[in-house]
């Protein structure tokens, strides 16, 4: 039968304990029965661990004398009763030493709490994060088209008077762009399956999908449109989110700019409205995919996309 060893409170004697039923205490108190099952001499002890009256009252007559040094103390084996073995192991229980560790309920209760946050914040900090990148694309973008502009300026003059004049023919637009701009920027795809938009791929993921309209005097000084998407995958013809596509142009009078001719005069809350709204025609009712004006209003705010920034367009309808 096992034993459980451990320190008696009062020496640093070794005692045990076996046997649930038949409970005995091993006291190392230098004492031991000899063959009449008699107390001898003892160095110390503790009668309140003894139980019956003859035992416990020969324990304490001989714990008041002096050991004989010459004896050598010997362990004992002393029974002792159910009320005194039950503090004797909640004395054990409270000296042992206890591994602290976490409850499965507290786990899941933990790993509960930590989901439920992240639900509510990892929406938030991805928008956010789109947000960004978006803007960081529309500059780069601007950036580039500018400076292609400019190189193609200085081989063959002013914008204004290279301009395309094929109004309504096929191809229009990718003709015009591979003579004077395609040799500025790095491209990796061309698509010209549409014969009235012109599709080119960049390297980041990016792209655009430009046509010219079919007459001057129709687009209000805007001759070309270029729908600059931030997944090229997703890049549609002729549609301005104002997420994942917007709206780039070049006027009749030679000038590469965001969204079209006449927002370049649009306060910033009239560009917000429009924004939001995605609408230029009919101020009561809103148009999908026609917001125009967001790429301007991210422009006048320094290619960055302010917290009121109408991310998500809105519907109205009569």
């Amino acid at each position: 039968m096992s034993k459980i060893t451990f320190f008696k409170f009062f020496t640093k004697s070794k005692f045990s304990v076996s046997d649930k039923n038949n409970f005995k205490i091993n006291v190392g108190c230098g004492f031991h029965p000899n063959k009449n099952n008699e107390i001898q001499k003892s160095t110390s002890c503790h009668p309140e661990l003894v139980s019956g009256s003859g035992h416990r009252q020969k324990c304490s007559a001989i714990c008041t004398q002096k050991t004989n040094v010459g004896l050598k103390a010997q362990p004992t084996l002393i029974s002792i009763s159910p009320r005194r073995r039950s503090i004797v192991m909640q004395g054990l229980s409270s000296h042992s030493p206890r591994k602290v560790a976490f409850t499965l309920a507290e786990v899941l209760i933990t790993l509960g709490i930590i989901g439920v946050v992240a639900a509510m914040t990892m929406p938030t900090l991805m928008a956010k994060y789109q947000k960004k990148v978006v803007a960081t694309h529309l500059k780069k973008y601007y950036s580039m088209m500018s400076q292609a502009i400019k190189l193609a300026e200085a081989e063959n003059g002013e914008m204004k008077y290279w301009l395309p004049d094929c109004y309504g023919q096929d191809q229009c637009f990718r003709d015009w762009y591979n003579k004077y701009l395609d040799k500025h920027i790095k491209s990796i795809k061309k698509d010209d399956s549409n014969v009235n938009f012109y599709k080119v791929a960049f390297a980041d993921g990016t792209g655009f999908n430009a046509y010219v309209p079919a007459s001057l005097s129709s687009d209000f000084g805007n001759i070309i449109h270029i729908d600059y998407c931030i997944n090229f995958k997703k890049c549609d013809y002729d549609k301005f989110d104002g997420q994942n596509s917007f709206l780039f142009s070049i006027t009749t009078d030679g000038k590469f700019i965001a969204s079209y001719a006449a927002t370049q005069n649009y306060t910033r809350s009239k560009l917000l409205d429009l924004c939001a709204k995605g609408n230029s025609d009919n101020a009561d009712v809103s148009s999908v995919g026609r917001r125009h004006a967001c790429t301007r209003l991210i422009q006048i705010d320094g290619w960055e996309i302010k917290p009121d920034y109408p991310w998500d367009q809105v519907i109205i309808t009569n």
